[in-house]
C-alpha cells in the first residue's frame, strides 16, 4: 500500500518498472516458469492490472481538467484551450474504450489457460514414477511442489486437503463469470470434486 504523500505519477512509473522487470525475467523458461499454470499465475494479475487501466488513463487526466476547469490552461504557441481540452477528451475516450477490450481479452486468455496442465503420457517409466512421487507434493493443477512453511493467504501451501495449493485456489476465486477451471469444475476436466 502507497503512502498517501506519494506522487500519482511516481505510482505509475513503479508500475512501469515492474512490467519491464516482468518482461525481463519471464523470457527465458526454467523452474517457476515453464508449464501452463505458471502462464495461469501471470494472467490473472496482468488481467487485474490491465482492467484498471480505464480507470487510471482518466485520473490521469484530472489534473488537467482541474486546471481547465479553472480557466487556466495554457497551448503552447497561443493555441485554443477549448480545441486542446476537446482533442484530449476524445483521445481520452478512445484509450478507455481499447484499455477496455484490452482488459476483455486478457481476462480471457485467463480463463483459456486455466484447463491447461502438462500431459504426461508416454514419459518413460523411470522419469514417469519419479514425476508421480513428485506429483504427491506437488499441486495438482499449476504442479509447483507445496510449501509447507508458506503461510501466506495466497502461498505456496497446500489448501487444505485438496491436491490445490492456495495460489491457485485463490486464482479460481478471483475468476470472471465465465471463469471455470479444473479446481472449481473437476467434473467437466475428468476429475471429481
Amino acid at each position: 500500500m502507497h503512502d498517501r504523500t506519494t506522487e500519482p505519477a511516481a505510482c505509475l512509473s513503479e508500475a512501469a518498472e515492474l512490467i519491464r522487470e516482468f518482461n525481463h525475467v519471464s523470457r527465458p523458461i526454467g523452474p517457476g516458469w515453464e508449464f501452463p499454470g505458471h502462464a495461469y499465475d501471470a494472467l490473472g494479475p496482468l488481467a487485474r492490472l490491465v482492467g484498471m487501466l480505464p480507470q487510471a488513463i482518466e485520473q490521469a487526466i484530472r489534473p488537467v481538467r482541474h486546471t481547465y476547469e479553472h480557466g487556466r490552461v495554457a497551448v503552447d504557441g497561443g493555441g485554443d484551450p477549448d480545441q486542446a481540452m476537446a482533442r484530449l477528451l476524445n483521445t481520452l475516450d478512445r484509450a478507455r474504450e481499447h484499455a477496455g477490450r484490452l482488459g476483455a481479452a486478457v481476462n480471457e486468455m485467463h480463463s483459456a489457460t486455466s484447463p491447461l496442465g502438462v500431459d504426461l503420457e508416454g514419459v518413460p517409466a523411470d522419469e514417469d514414477s519419479d514425476q508421480e512421487h513428485d506429483e504427491a507434493a506437488a499441486c495438482g493443477r499449476c504442479r509447483k511442489p507445496f510449501d509447507p512453511t508458506d503461510t501466506r493467504f495466497d502461498g505456496a501451501a497446500q489448501y487444505g486437503t485438496t491436491p490445490w495449493c492456495r495460489s491457485c485456489v485463490d486464482n479460481c476465486h478471483e475468476g470472471s463469470a465465465e471463469h471455470v477451471c479444473v479446481i472449481c469444475d473437476p467434473a467437466r476436466y475428468g476429475g471429481a470434486r
